[in-house]
């Protein structure tokens, strides 16, 4: 039996991080029946070889990316002894939203047939989770903004064509270079509303598992003001440090983890929102999708 290899790429905020967390308490449930979930970060401070290779290869190290990952996923199989390993990396196919390009993941088809070469000889199943566009773009803004983006959200939001942010055409791609067959797509609708159901539809080498729910991870969601304070620090930031990106991206790094979640507790509220014409736009979208996919 060829050994299995399951990447859950994405997207970003479809509880990507409440999944991992799962995965993560199951780690020795999964050993007994032959099921690795190599985690992103195992020890503190480092990754695991293969999470290494998906940042050379969005990085243009193509050669160094596939060599690491080969390496990587080989010792993996030999050191435990499984016959499938779980990878989970929402950000290995590049960003879903590049600033002035309508579309959903446009530098992610150059990275197929990286892919596709990393996991050689394995029989690769790919996992995708969709979001409504009409909360999946405030949500993905956020984290931009927590990233050191300083635009609102309308002018966030300006630099695109809605009408082209569509998962379809990303997604049916990815099926036409992997095979239908190999790709499992499914809603974070879905899974807020059944958690361990939805799982087991996109991973179900793992229905006679009982998944330990009560370790589910969310992500916050700052309000509206709170998001406002977080652009004006990373306006001062783009300002004081415009000349050296590292020491900008170090100081990003700070506010990230240790000014922002303050800033977040300080300034509670609702939530930042589109425009109802934006929204009800990006909604129609999404059940077009929803439709292209046979998911509705």
């Amino acid at each position: 039996m060829r050994k299995k290899i399951i990447l859950h790429c994405g997207a970003p905020k479809t509880a990507t991080t409440s999944l991992q967390s799962i995965f993560n308490s199951m780690e020795d449930d999964f050993r007994k029946s032959g099921i690795h979930y190599l985690q992103r970060y195992p020890f503190k401070g480092e990754k695991y070889a293969v999470h290494e290779a998906f940042v050379h290869a969005k990085n243009g190290k193509v050669a160094a990316a596939v060599r690491k990952a080969q390496d990587c996923v080989k010792e993996e199989f030999k050191r435990t002894g499984a016959h499938t390993i779980i990878i989970s990396n929402e950000s290995l196919l590049h960003d879903p939203l590049i600033e002035g390009v309508s579309q959903l993941y446009p530098k992610a088809e150059g990275l197929f047939p990286i892919l596709k070469e990393m996991f050689e000889g394995y029989e690769l199943i790919i996992c995708f989770v969709i979001r409504n566009q009409a909360d999946h773009l405030p949500s993905y803004y956020t984290q931009r903004v927590r990233q050191g983006l300083s635009l609102s959200l309308s002018d966030y939001c300006g630099q695109f064509d809605l009408d082209k942010i569509r998962w379809a055409p990303f997604l049916n791609s990815l099926m036409a270079f992997f095979g239908a067959e190999n790709i499992r797509i499914n809603t974070f609708q879905d899974y807020v509303q059944n958690p361990e159901t939805t799982i087991k539809i996109l991973y179900p080498e793992l229905s006679n598992f009982h998944l330990k729910n009560e370790k589910r991870h969310a992500n916050s969601s700052p309000s509206h003001l709170a998001l406002t304070v977080m652009r004006h620090y990373n306006k001062v930031m783009d300002f004081l440090f415009s000349r050296s990106q590292e020491t900008r991206h170090k100081i990003q790094r700070h506010l990230r983890e240790k000014q922002f979640p303050v800033i977040e507790r300080l300034y509670p509220g609702s939530k930042a929102q589109l425009d109802p014409k934006s929204k009800e736009k990006l909604h129609s979208l999404y059940h077009q999708d929803l439709n292209d996919l046979g998911l509705s």
